[in-house]
């Protein structure tokens, strides 16, 4: 293989499936080389991924040894959010992980505080936003990587994939909304920084109703009276303006990134 070019494997987990596709990237382009979907047997609607993990094992085990690195993407079922209000004598990110861990233990109790948390860069006096993931998953996730004599590349949630892609898309006060087949995720933003994170298990399809229920209860106190509020929507679902509280705010579906696997896609997982 060239030294301009390298294969790598992305992983996507959910509690329902696994998807794993083979990359090359070099000077500047990525191309698919393989994609493969396995459907997880006796799918738990619940945070614990050990029959995910089972799954990937054998998934890698089928793969190519070609690949070097694997990234890691996560549901936002294995992943516990909350956000940082800011602090003056907070100047390191060890700090800031600390003030995290704290902040998802009052949240989630003892299974906030075991989890590796990070926490995103926002400029002084505004929130921020931090994610946990607990700290077995991710030593599962190294252990069936170096079995496969994969380096971990990162270990990504799926709510910070899709903020980051679509930022230059989600600007302005309102609400991103990610819609997983199991959960509903809510991030507020205020003009110029997050206000506040909700993630719902949903069962049954019953997202409208998670939907009228978190924004009956999200805090709307740092938006302008005069803001225009919007919600932005990732996911297939078919939302149409039918819960409570979304009559008055615009609606805009984001589009499917480029390259992105259907079975991501439709899964709503970046």
């Amino acid at each position: 293989m060239s030294l301009w070019q390298r294969e790598r494997i992305t992983a996507w987990l959910s509690p329902s499936r696994v998807v794993l596709a083979r990359t090359r990237s070099g000077l500047g382009r990525e191309s698919v080389l393989s994609l493969k979907e396995r459907a997880i047997a006796n799918a738990s609607l619940s945070r614990d991924p050990r029959a995910c993990l089972e799954t990937l094992e054998a998934a890698l085990a089928a793969s190519p040894t070609r690949s070097t690195g694997i990234v890691f993407c996560l549901s936002d079922n294995f992943v516990r959010y909350t956000c940082l209000d800011w602090r003056d004598g907070l100047r390191s990110p060890e700090e800031w992980e600390a003030y995290a861990r704290h902040e998802l233990e009052r949240r989630y109790g003892r299974a906030g505080a075991d989890c590796a948390v990070r926490v995103a860069v926002a400029g002084a006096g505004f929130k921020r936003l931090a994610a946990g993931i607990d700290r077995s998953l991710l030593a599962s996730l190294r252990q069936l990587a170096a079995k496969a004599k994969l380096n971990v590349h990162s270990v990504e949630p799926n709510l910070c994939r899709v903020a980051h892609r679509f930022r230059n898309a989600v600007r302005g006060a309102g609400h991103l909304l990610v819609a997983e087949p199991e959960r509903l995720t809510r991030l507020g933003f205020g003009r110029r920084d997050v206000l506040d994170v909700e993630s719902v298990r949903v069962g049954g399809g019953a997202h409208v109703q998670a939907l009228s229920q978190m924004l009956a209860q999200a805090s709307f106190t740092a938006i302008p009276a005069k803001a225009q509020q919007q919600l932005w929507l990732w996911g297939a679902l078919d939302l149409h303006p039918q819960a409570d509280g979304m009559q008055a705010l615009p609606l805009k579906v984001l589009d499917v990134p480029k390259g992105l696997p259907e079975a991501c896609a439709l899964r709503g997982m970046i």
